[in-house]
């Protein structure tokens, strides 16, 4: 099994376990036996604060990642055009710009 795809599965489980956590401190948080209903509603509204930051966190970082990505092929393709030229054509573009000069 590659790395990619053991880490793949790796974060899966975990994010699996981290959501059937957080699905039950809800519940509880949300329906505690003796604790009157405005408080309830209170915890409800911070509840969905939360999600709100969750969420724009996430897309933020989804935009991130995909602008690193984009930044690492475009090095990649500057490298390997750079290494496509060779030193020879380095060295004849120097030798040309020396000669003018």
């Amino acid at each position: 099994m590659s790395e990619p795809s053991v880490l793949g599965a790796l974060w899966s489980v975990n994010r699996l376990e981290m959501e059937s956590v957080l699905r039950e401190v809800c519940q509880r948080m949300l329906h505690e036996k003796g604790t009157p209903k405005p408080v309830l509603r209170q915890r409800a509204e911070g509840l969905k604060v939360l999600g709100r930051i969750f969420r724009t966190t996430a897309k933020e970082a989804a935009q991130a990642y995909a602008l690193q990505q984009q930044i690492s092929a475009a090095m990649a393709a500057a490298a390997a055009a750079a290494g496509a030229a060779g030193p020879a054509d380095t060295e004849q573009a120097t030798t040309g710009a020396e000669a003018s000069a």
